[in-house]
């Protein structure tokens, strides 16, 4: 029942935001067009491409947890660089989903500071990419992350098939 409120909610707040971006998946849409008009009004550069299934066997929850937490992450590493730009590739073959999420990052970043948090009390922060892991893990999934020249650039594979 909270999941449901939950996307009954992020439903109303797309409704509200527009949809300026789809991937053809309506929880995954309301995600990114969350981080999409963010992303416009502090001068970012946002791509989106590709699509989602709408019958994929992957619990809106964990669809939730995987975009929500990458697009966070991006955002945030984005706002702080001068190239401001974040890209996002769905697409998917019968049996796998593939995201592939690049964007610009901060020196110190890059060079390895990507995986401590920077927020304030981070007690109660820092648990995203595990997260995400835990997700992607739940469908036999593949992440990887690599950060390279001021860019991170994050990979998943993962299945999205009811014979799990």
């Amino acid at each position: 029942n909270k999941i449901d409120d939950y996307l009954e909610q992020i439903n109303m707040r797309i409704e509200t935001f527009g949809t300026f971006v789809t991937v053809h998946n309506g929880v995954v849409d309301a995600i990114i067009n969350q981080y999409y008009v963010k992303a416009k009004e502090n001068g970012i550069n946002m791509k989106v491409e590709g699509k989602i299934p709408v019958d994929c066997a992957i619990e809106a929850y964990d669809l939730c947890t995987i975009f929500s937490n990458v697009l966070s992450n991006a955002y945030e590493a984005t706002v702080k660089t001068e190239e401001k730009y974040i890209s996002l590739i769905c697409g998917y073959t019968e049996r796998n989903i593939i995201i592939t999420v690049e964007n610009s990052c901060c020196k110190e970043t890059a060079s390895g500071g990507f995986w401590n948090t920077k927020k304030d009390n981070a007690d109660y922060h820092g648990y995203g990419l595990e997260n995400i892991k835990d997700s992607v893990k739940k469908y036999d999934g593949i992440f990887d992350i690599e950060m390279k020249d001021n860019m991170c650039m994050l990979k998943i594979l993962f299945n999205h098939k009811n014979e799990l």
